[in-house]
């Protein structure tokens, strides 16, 4: 809260990840700061400036924020001007990028800022923008937010041996990596292959990535308790009417 009793700098670097009408004439926003980590803010729009304020506001634009303390725990934004080019994607990477941001909206906590989680956004986004295969950058991320949170999957054995490649395992949010018992969904098994590249940091092997994605939506999952993700919701209704592999 300090550092926010005075205006600070007009430079704060950030994102828009959400925006809401909030009383009258206002916006409530939920900005991706490098300097302050995650913020909320209040916007007060004039009849002049709100349509062109709102369209300044858009999620995926890179922004400068001028931000004072409110009388209450919210932020005041006194003005944002770009800093960058906007970005736009291809479907279905836009369901992507949105889930990138329901993430950190939902997960990210207020006002613990990490450079490395930033930068992490920029890159997944950029990614997604360039039209790259969605699913790296997006576990890479995963793995981000997951860092920055405290619950960072381990894949090594508490023995510190390697895994029997061709044993089958899945993840506990509760317990972590545990043996097969043969009556899982043979979509829920990772193979001790899988868990052996990933202790030896590959993030590029087909067989890393799903396991990477099986073990983060299970931690993903515990911690969000049951609350739906729009974006994959989108993306569900999307897959229905298309041939496109599943990112989310």
């Amino acid at each position: 809260m300090s550092a926010f009793k005075k205006e600070i700098r007009d430079d704060v670097s950030g994102y828009v990840l959400h925006a809401r009408p909030y009383q009258e004439r206002s916006l409530l926003l939920t900005l991706l700061t490098l300097e302050c980590g995650r913020v909320s803010a209040v916007m007060r729009l004039s009849a002049k400036s709100a349509a062109r304020s709102r369209a300044e506001l858009r999620p995926f634009c890179p922004l400068f924020f001028s931000l004072v303390q409110g009388r209450s725990d919210l932020l005041v934004l006194r003005s944002a001007r770009p800093s960058g080019a906007g970005l736009k994607f291809p479907v279905p990477a836009v369901f992507c990028a949105e889930y990138l941001n329901e993430l950190l909206y939902c997960l990210y906590k207020d006002r613990e800022p990490s450079p490395e989680l930033f930068a992490s956004y920029i890159r997944a986004l950029g990614a997604l923008a360039s039209g790259e295969n969605a699913e790296r950058p997006l576990r890479e991320f995963e793995l981000a937010l997951l860092s920055s949170l405290g619950y960072a999957p381990d894949f090594a054995r508490a023995d510190g041996r390697e895994w029997e490649d061709s044993e089958a395992f899945v993840f506990i949010s509760e317990i972590g990596i545990a043996p097969a018992q043969g009556d899982e969904d043979p979509r829920d098994l990772i193979s001790g292959r899988a868990l052996n590249a990933l202790c030896q940091g590959d993030r590029v092997s087909p067989q890393a990535l799903r396991a990477l994605k099986l073990i983060n939506r299970r931690i993903i999952a515990a911690l969000l308790h049951g609350r739906r993700l729009h974006s994959r919701d989108l993306y569900g209704g999307y897959l229905k009417e298309s041939s496109d592999g599943q990112f989310l």
